[in-house]
Order: C-alpha cells, then sequence, then structure tokens
C-alpha cells in the first residue's frame, strides 16, 4: 500500500509541476507578444548579429542562442527570438522538480517548482528575456541534478565517472552561460571537503576530469579575453571595486532590491531556511550541499553592497539553490495545520503576479494607463523601457537615408547605440563614440569609415550634452528635424538626428 500511496504521490506532484509549466509558458508567450525587447535585448540582438568566442558582457552561450534563433527563424522579431528561453525555463522547472524530489520528496519539488514561478526575478526575465540567466540556470540545475546522485542519494550510480564528466560538461555550459557559475564549483569543492562520507571523491580522479572539461570547455572565453587584453574581465572586476568607505545605504538598496525580485513573503523564509541549512552544516549533507550552492553569491554581493553599488539581480544565482529548501520548508507546512494559510498565499500571490505583469505589459504596448490616468507617469513612464524603436528603420528610410548614402550610425551611450542598432538592422553599421561602449568596441572598426558620410542619432538631452565632441569626428554636420516615435498613437521618444560627412576616426 505505501508503494502504491508513493506512487501515485509522485505521479500528483509530476502532474502538479506540469501544469504549472503549461500555465505559466502560456502566459510568458503572451508576454513576449505583448513586452517589446528592454534595453539589454536590444543590445544582445546586436550583439549576436556577430559570432565570437566571448563577448564584452558576458560569455556566449545566451548570444548564439539568440544568433541561431534568427538565422533559424529568419528573423528578428523579439517573440521569436523569446521562444528558446521560454523553452529552456520549462526545461529548467522540470530540473528544479527532479533535483528537489530526488532530495527532499515529491511534494517539496512541486512547491520548489512554484516558488520559482512565483519569484519575479526568475518567472519575468530569467524565463523570457534574451539575457545569460536562461541558459545559466539551466544548466547549472542540471549540473546539480548530476551531482546530487553522486553524494546525495544511495544507492551510487553504477557509473560515477560518466556521471561526473556530465556534471562537469553541464558546469562547463553554465560557465559559458555567465562567470557567475565559478560559485558553484566552489560549492561543489567545499562540499566534498566538509562532508567525511563524500572526501573519498578527492581521491578519485573522476571529479577533477570533471573540472578540467569544464575548463577545457571555458578556455575559448579565456582565450578571446586575453586577445583584448584582459579589457572586459577588468571591467567585470572592476565593478566589484569598493569605493573605500561603508555605504550603509547601498546594503539597505541591495537587501531591499533582492526582497522585491524574490517577493519580500518568499524572500522572508528563504532567508530563515538558508541561514538553518548553514547552521546545522554538513551533519544535514542535502541541506548543507543547497547552502553552499546558495551563499556564495549571496553572502558575496550581498556584503559587496556595502562598498560598492552592485544590483539585486547579481546574487540570483544563488538565490535559485534555496528554492529546493523552500520547497522542503513548504512542504512541512503543507502537511500541517497551517497548508491553508500557505496555499492560500501561493494562489494569491500568483494571480496577484498574473494580474500586474498584465496591467505592466499592457501598458508597454498600448498606453492604456497614461491615457487614462496621465498623472501617474507624470515623472516618467518605466514601461518605456520595453517600448520597441524599431518604426525608426521605416521614418530613417522614409527620408531617403538608405545605408548606400549613409552607411555608418553614430551614437553617443551604449544603452541607446543597443536600441538604434537594432531598429535599424544589420545593414546600418552602427559605432558608438563615447566612453564605455561594451561591445560596440568590438563590433565595427571605426578606420573602415574614413571620410564615408554619417547619421548621429541621439535622444534630445544626450545630443544636446555630447554633440560638440561627435561633430568633431567629422568635416560637416548638418541637423535634421527630429524623428519622433510613438506607441498607440501618442509621441513617447523624440530622436534627434544630424547628418554627417567625411568622418575622421580617432579619439
Amino acid at each position: 500500500m505505501k508503494d502504491v500511496s508513493g506512487i501515485t504521490a509522485r505521479y500528483s506532484a509530476a502532474q502538479g509541476v506540469a501544469s504549472i509549466i503549461v500555465a505559466s509558458s502560456l502566459v510568458r508567450l503572451a508576454l513576449a507578444w505583448l513586452v517589446g525587447p528592454g534595453v539589454d535585448e536590444s543590445y544582445m540582438i546586436g550583439v549576436a548579429r556577430d559570432l565570437a568566442w566571448s563577448y564584452f558582457d558576458h560569455p556566449p552561450i545566451h548570444i548564439w542562442l539568440i544568433h541561431a534563433t534568427a538565422w533559424a527563424g529568419g528573423s528578428e522579431d523579439i517573440f521569436i527570438l523569446r521562444l528558446p528561453f521560454i523553452v529552456l525555463f520549462a526545461g529548467t522547472c522540470w530540473l528544479m522538480y527532479r533535483l528537489t524530489a530526488l532530495c527532499f520528496g515529491e511534494r517539496a519539488g512541486l512547491w520548489a517548482v512554484l516558488g520559482l514561478n512565483l519569484a519575479p526575478a526568475f518567472t519575468l526575465s530569467g524565463a523570457s528575456w534574451l539575457l545569460p540567466e536562461g541558459p545559466l540556470d539551466f544548466f547549472l540545475l542540471a549540473s546539480a541534478l548530476c551531482v546530487a546522485r553522486l553524494v546525495l542519494v544511495e544507492p551510487a550510480p553504477a557509473r560515477p565517472v560518466l556521471l561526473w564528466m556530465a556534471a562537469g560538461a553541464l558546469g562547463g555550459l553554465a560557465m559559458l552561460s555567465k562567470y557567475f557559475a565559478a560559485f558553484y564549483f566552489l560549492a561543489v569543492f567545499v562540499f566534498l571537503i566538509t562532508v567525511a562520507r563524500q572526501r573519498r571523491w578527492l581521491a578519485s580522479p573522476a571529479p577533477w576530469l570533471a573540472v578540467v572539461l569544464a575548463v577545457v570547455m571555458f578556455a575559448p572565453v579565456i582565450i578571446w579575453n586575453a586577445q583584448q587584453d584582459w579589457q572586459p574581465m577588468q571591467f567585470h572586476m572592476g565593478r566589484s571595486v569598493g569605493s573605500g568607505s561603508w555605504k550603509i545605504h547601498w546594503f539597505v538598496q541591495s537587501v531591499g532590491g533582492q526582497m522585491l525580485y524574490l517577493l519580500p513573503w518568499m524572500a522572508v523564509p528563504m532567508a530563515f531556511v538558508l541561514g538553518r541549512a548553514l547552521i546545522g552544516g554538513p551533519k544535514a549533507p542535502r541541506e548543507w550541499f543547497f547552502a553552499l550552492a546558495a551563499i556564495g553569491p549571496v553572502g558575496f554581493f550581498t556584503l559587496d553592497s556595502l562598498l560598492n553599488r552592485g544590483l539585486p539581480h547579481w546574487p540570483m544565482p544563488g538565490w535559485l539553490f534555496v528554492f529546493p529548501l523552500l520547497g522542503a520548508w513548504a512542504g512541512r507546512v503543507d502537511a500541517s495545520r497551517f497548508k491553508r494559510w500557505l496555499r492560500f498565499n501561493a494562489a494569491t500571490s500568483a494571480l496577484a503576479l498574473v494580474a500586474v505583469l498584465g496591467l505592466l505589459s499592457v501598458q508597454a504596448r498600448f498606453d492604456v494607463l497614461g491615457r487614462a490616468a496621465p498623472r501617474l507617469f507624470a515623472k516618467g513612464d518605466p514601461t518605456l523601457m520595453l517600448f520597441d524603436w524599431k518604426p525608426l528603420r521605416e521614418k530613417i528610410m522614409a527620408r531617403g537615408l538608405t545605408p548606400q548614402q549613409t552607411p555608418l550610425v553614430v551614437t553617443l551611450r551604449w544603452i541607446q547605440a543597443g536600441r538604434v542598432n537594432y531598429a535599424l538592422g544589420p545593414d546600418f553599421k552602427t559605432i558608438c563614440l563615447c566612453v564605455g561602449a561594451r561591445q560596440f568596441d568590438y563590433i565595427n572598426d571605426p578606420a573602415d569609415f574614413a571620410g564615408k558620410d554619417a547619421l548621429i542619432i541621439a535622444s534630445e538631452e544626450l545630443m544636446a550634452a555630447r554633440l560638440g565632441d561627435a561633430a568633431a569626428h567629422f568635416a560637416a554636420t548638418e541637423e535634421l528635424e527630429p524623428v519622433v516615435l510613438e506607441r498607440a498613437g501618442r509621441p513617447v521618444e523624440r530622436l534627434r538626428v544630424v547628418r554627417a560627412s567625411g568622418f575622421r576616426p580617432g579619439p
């Protein structure tokens, strides 16, 4: 009877997880159609037109995926490009379920997946946007599932070497997604050292071969950085160089931002179960494994915010590994007299999240709130960050400004360069005459356009501040009529356009 009930519970949980995956994927498909590309997405699409072993901002996996999707689909339409990332997150959800169920039971796996889908940092940007977190989360969990089968459950697998190599390969793919995956390798090493029963693996060649495989896979990124005189790596390391004095308000912003990214009513129990697992230590190996995998990014970037203004999403690869602990805790609560409270909170959180995301997405596409309550966005509409600049190409071409006449497009800040580059398409060649141009320092060589005519495109504020510096690179400039971009018939972005001739590359 116990076997039958166990099988029934397993299928019930699996069906619940499948339902969550299907329902959440349908929501993401709708959002992917409604919402235009964000600033980072526009930038990444343009960057992905050129294949390289690595890139200034990140290792290459997600950029290669964008490139492959655009090639296979014959389009840079944002909806098409987001599809593989939505599918990838569906796989991430299933991996979260299997990993948690393996260690803490089927119901825990179900709750872990539900929590993952309720956390905005994971269910939105990490689940459908063209960002490195999508592949990173998938490969981290896939590698962790292999390691868990080796060190967290009995009996041991028949061919441990193959499983260690799979863990290494998947970890290597995680490293090719984002540098933060290095914390995961450190966590596995510390786990093997601190758990007495698992130290035997350190005398085996298998885990070391797995590390070698991961390093070999990551080697092209190292070589590419070396070829660029380590400038990309220096940029990333420089982001954690502190101000020299403690900034408590930065720390508060970091903690508060993480709570918002996770939802406060989930962040508190997640912090609780993480702290409890750390205090429990190696005596509870399963909890200890996830605590070690989490505390690297969470602890480092949270403490680093005392000296450096970081971003709240940086610790998220660590919080990813807290969801199994959260699932185990929620599974126990679900079996207690507080289960109604737990289920009510989960249901209301899901409904509220869908409602808020739906409302913001409709606003981003159709400006319904701006029309109904103009004062609501009197100080700026944050959804304009998701406004598609694609009409820019049509408006430029309508003036007879073709790539043949003005092959070069000059921008003045990397953020706007990304949006302009994506909007105008690959036949216009975009450069950024600015400090901190990021990948635009490597996309097009300004020397190739010496003597050519160009268009300088920027927002009114940016053009007013930097046109003089840009004009110094040309023999002559002529200001044209500005381009006004509209959303649902209302102007939302005014771009100044300057036609320039006789480009002179140089500092």
